[in-house]
């Protein structure tokens, strides 16, 4: 899966997420988690608060206008922070110097791409392109609304459109995006190994998927269900076994090296190969192909490539794209 893909399926997922009130966040600082709970105009939200953990900034930005701070949190959970820098061309929560970065590099277009950086006005509001045609360019915005025309502090998250005549589009910015390896092409009767990762995941009571030969969002589920349960009966974990890569899920991953033996690093081994990347078996070996494979995984994802396994490989591996 390209990184655009990546970037597009976590922004998607959060539209219709809601800014939240001082006073709702004071009271229970969990509710910045909660899509719509605790609404309110006083600019407070997760993107801003994970992004003030990264200190990738000048300061905080809890508080303050955030379209450029969810453009930031989109790149960094899909590709990782060193990535997401380079595809960004630093670290800024304002759109113009966002804008003067890629004018700078030649990066400014007049015409969209997918995945493009949409920036609106004088630099006054940024958005992500999740599509276009001959007369619209459709995009994925924080810190706006669903009502037409352009919301420049409109408290949420949205998909929007605009005629691509609009006057309040100033520009695209085009990040140097780069593909990953293409997944296996099943033949006629499906993937060979596939069929055999996914045999292997219905031996886990967590599972009862077709045995097809062919990798989707039921097999994608089924070895992450296969991990939670290595993880709760090998480390006591106690998580939720539900086939989704979820904070506790990633807090829970262990570093797993070369050397390792057993069904964790065969859940890694599968996932790696039905993603496209040969670990030359998936045997539940963690020898020299695993270690190249993951490497490569986390070359491609922006992360530091040890080729060690540990927390933000795993959500990088195991997120739900």
């Amino acid at each position: 899966m390209s990184e655009i893909s990546k970037i597009l399926d976590i922004a998607k997922a959060e539209v219709g997420y809601l800014e939240k009130s001082r006073a709702a966040y004071n009271a229970n600082p969990e509710v910045i988690y909660d899509k719509t709970a605790g609404a309110g105009s006083d600019n407070i939200t997760k993107f801003a608060k994970e992004m003030d953990e990264l200190q990738v900034y000048n300061g905080p930005k809890q508080g303050y206008a955030w379209c450029k701070v969810f453009v930031d949190w989109c790149f960094v959970q899909s590709v990782g922070l060193s990535r997401a820098r380079e595809l960004l061309i630093g670290w800024t929560a304002g759109v113009t110097q966002e804008y003067n970065w890629y004018k700078a590099n030649g990066m400014v277009y007049s015409t969209p791409q997918v995945g493009d950086l949409i920036i609106f006005g004088d630099c006054d509001h940024i958005g992500i392109v999740e599509n276009f045609d001959s007369s619209k360019v459709y995009t994925i915005e924080g810190n706006t609304s669903g009502s037409s025309g352009l919301v420049a502090n409109g408290g949420g998250v949205a998909k929007k459109s605009y005629s691509r005549n609009s006057s309040y589009i100033k520009c695209y910015c085009r990040p140097n995006y780069k593909c990953e390896p293409v997944p296996p092409t099943p033949q006629p009767t499906g993937d060979a190994q596939i069929r055999a990762i996914q045999e292997w995941c219905n031996t886990y009571s967590c599972n009862n998927i077709a045995v097809d030969g062919y990798y989707g969002q039921q097999t994608k589920a089924a070895i992450i269900k296969v991990y939670q349960t290595e993880l709760n009966k090998q480390f006591n974990a106690g998580l939720v076994v539900d086939g989704y890569m979820g904070p506790k899920t990633k807090s829970k991953s262990p570093v797993v090296g070369y050397g390792a033996e057993g069904n964790v690093t065969k859940s890694i081994q599968a996932m790696l190969y039905c993603r496209g990347y040969n670990t030359n078996g998936v045997d539940g070996l963690y020898y020299d192909g695993t270690k190249r494979a993951v490497k490569t995984f986390q070359g491609n994802h922006g992360l530091n490539a040890t080729g060690t396994f540990e927390k933000e490989t795993a959500y990088r591996l195991f997120d739900n794209y």
